[in-house]
């Protein structure tokens, strides 16, 4: 008998313990929209980042297909719409992520769901589910739970989900769009990222030349804490590798606080200078770690680079000393180019167009501070276009800002240099 009732103590001490696996987390706050960084897809080892495609990351999960969507007039049930028990058999399936002719959004509020399995070993990592675009204002729920607004989702944006997630099981995502005096909605690729709770949140790279006249590089890292009370140090290392392997420079910095938040760069003599050309592209390979004082790697990042200069006239850009008419250049925007990571073929010489919508207000400011902060390190970008017409001392605030932002690339206005 007495075996028997320890037993079922022991049963009932341990039911507590793993279901607070998945629902206690469900206690924290809500989060706020962070502000968009350089979206870079992150590994628990060096040699995993190095050695494999950023796709291929045990920390990253592809959200592109299996969405279904409907109308709905009543938003009374919106939780229950956003739970995993809830039955979606008579939506339809959202095609090549658009939803067409909505009728100017007379049918309704426009809401999308997906149901995706986030992984078990996973629990312990924060979690952010990132969007490329979505062309309309969202509030995003999670497994029945509201997190947030995103009014210029248009231009990107991500969210921590860490909280409202069941690790090891389904879980359903709702997107619940304002579809007001719009006749379609695109959704751009998305997908879940997940990196510990001490990790490298941003970085930025620029090529220039010392006063020998000698390539250098500097690299700018931010390493941030996710969770209160982390007050250890790490050491953040620099590490930049020729296309053949061959690694060329390293860096390191010890003593780091992510908790601080403050940004640490490295610049460094690059020893063999390769210029990148959209018609033959040579790639450097940066790792960015972060080690703790075991020097153990807690999170790694890896990003391609290329090497190159830039100006502009009246009529040209001029591009690692070759001239390319500014007619003859690509251009291309936020819903048009892919994910930094996803690098694809052919390359080309780009202008990427901030504005290739109406926009105006201070949305029009974070708007592009979002696509800046995402694209600045791709090299294929070779200058930030704004292309409506705003009063003079608008414009020169957005030039100041994009300047704060990225100094490396010039800003074109009616394909005239400011």
């Amino acid at each position: 008998m007495r075996l028997l009732v320890a037993g079922v103590l022991v049963l009932l001490l341990s039911l507590p313990l793993s279901a607070q696996r998945y629902t206690t987390v469900r206690k924290f706050p809500l989060f706020q929209e962070p502000d968009l960084h350089t979206f870079v897809i992150h590994f628990p080892t060096e040699y995993d980042a190095y050695n494999n495609l950023s796709e291929r990351s045990p920390w990253y999960l592809p959200m592109l297909s299996r969405w279904k969507y409907t109308f709905v007039t009543d938003e009374s049930g919106m939780a229950r719409t956003a739970t995993i028990r809830y039955a979606d058999t008579t939506w339809k399936p959202l095609i090549d992520r658009v939803v067409v002719d909505n009728q100017a959004g007379k049918q309704g509020t426009l809401l999308m769901r997906k149901v995706v399995p986030v992984p078990e070993d996973w629990y312990g990592l924060q979690v952010f589910i990132h969007f490329d675009y979505l062309t309309v204002p969202v509030t995003i729920w999670v497994n029945g739970i509201r997190i947030g607004v995103s009014r210029t989702a248009n231009w990107g944006c991500e969210w921590n989900i860490t909280p409202y997630l069941v690790f090891g099981r389904l879980n359903a995502i709702l997107l619940q769009c304002d579809v007001d005096q719009v006749s379609s909605v695109e959704l751009g690729n998305t997908w879940l990222y997940a990196f510990p709770n001490v990790a490298i949140w941003d970085f930025s790279v620029n090529w220039g030349k010392n006063s020998k006249n000698k390539p250098v590089v500097e690299a700018s890292v931010l390493a941030k804490a996710f969770l209160p009370g982390i007050d250890d140090k790490f050491t953040v290392e620099f590490q930049l590798y020729n296309r053949r392997g061959q690694q060329i420079l390293v860096d390191r910095r010890k003593g780091v606080k992510p908790v601080e938040e403050k940004w640490i760069t490295f610049k460094q003599v690059v020893p063999e200078c390769h210029a990148w050309e959209a018609d033959s592209p040579y790639w450097y390979t940066a790792l960015f770690l972060l080690k703790n004082k075991d020097n153990e790697t807690v999170d790694a990042i890896k990003y391609r680079l290329g090497m190159r200069t830039i100006t502009v006239n009246d009529s040209a850009l001029q591009v690692n000393m070759r001239m390319w008419p500014l007619d003859s250049v690509q251009r291309t925007n936020i819903y048009r180019i892919r994910p930094t990571f996803l690098i694809n073929y052919p390359y080309r010489w780009l202008i990427y167009d901030l504005t290739p919508r109406p926009i105006s207000g201070d949305e029009l400011f974070k708007a592009i501070e979002k696509q800046v902060l995402t694209y600045r390190n791709y090299t294929p970008i070779a200058a930030w276009q704004v292309s409506i017409p705003l009063p003079a001392d608008q414009r020169q605030k957005i030039i100041e800002h994009i300047r704060k932002l990225d100094i490396s690339r010039p800003i074109l206005w009616d394909n005239l240099r400011e």
